[in-house]
């Protein structure tokens, strides 16, 4: 009678041990994924509000519009604007909020001043000269605001003709302004195209918006054809 189990027989022991062993473990990481998968699941389910059901625009109401009910401090609507003044108007809009919240306004000389005009007018029109920050392609007043060049300090190589054709329009646009003509010179004017030297403001003013107004949490930037919905 053998003492000792064959070679055999030891392997075949020692496989079915380790297969036991392997198993156990693949059956607590399977537990443990579940279990935690149902906690994440049902703290997630907690923490999230119901949101009411939503409705594709022209669907669920007749009219077309979201049925959702908001409230806001901000309701200058309530008033009637005759013989208002900008004042009045403003005197609910939540300024608080500004020190949270920087505003930033995106310009050009070249663009058409009506637009300007109407934004100062509009969605701008509660912003004091030290709460909005505008920035354009020349230094300018614009009411009673101050535009800043935006362009005046980018990197030396993109004021070369060479390497960047489209700089020529803010060169021209500088040199006009130093000569005096730049509204009165309608033909040199057509030469300045607004629109190339646009792409070269949105990173520049991410930056200096930053250094002029640090440390915000939030900045909202715009132009002068956004229009803005204001329900806080």
């Amino acid at each position: 009678m053998a003492l000792f189990p064959k070679p055999a027989e030891t392997q075949h022991i020692g496989l079915f041990f380790l297969n036991k062993r392997l198993i156990r473990i693949l059956i607590g990481v399977t537990v443990f994924f579940f279990v935690a998968f149902g906690l994440l699941w049902r703290r997630q389910r907690e923490v999230l509000p119901s949101l009411p059901p939503s409705h594709p625009m022209g669907f669920g109401e007749p009219d077309g519009y979201y049925p959702y009910v908001t409230f806001s401090d901000y309701d200058p609507v309530s008033l009637d604007p005759t013989n208002k003044t900008t004042e009045d108007l403003c005197a609910t809009f939540p300024k608080h909020l500004l020190s949270l919240l920087q505003p930033v306004l995106k310009t050009g000389h070249s663009e058409d001043r009506a637009k300007l005009e109407a934004q100062l007018d509009s969605v701008s029109a509660c912003f004091r000269p030290d709460e909005l920050l505008i920035f354009s392609d020349l230094d300018e007043r614009i009411r009673n605001h101050t535009a800043i060049d935006i362009l005046a300090n980018l990197p030396s190589k993109y004021y070369d003709v060479d390497y960047n054709p489209d700089i020529g329009s803010y060169l021209l646009q500088k040199e006009l302004r130093q000569n005096g003509t730049l509204d009165t010179d309608e033909e040199a004017k057509k030469r300045i195209n607004g629109w190339l030297l646009d792409r070269y403001k949105f990173l520049p003013q991410i930056e200096r918006a930053w250094l002029l107004r640090p440390d915000r949490p939030f900045y909202f930037f715009y132009e002068t054809d956004t229009y803005v919905h204001v329900n806080v």
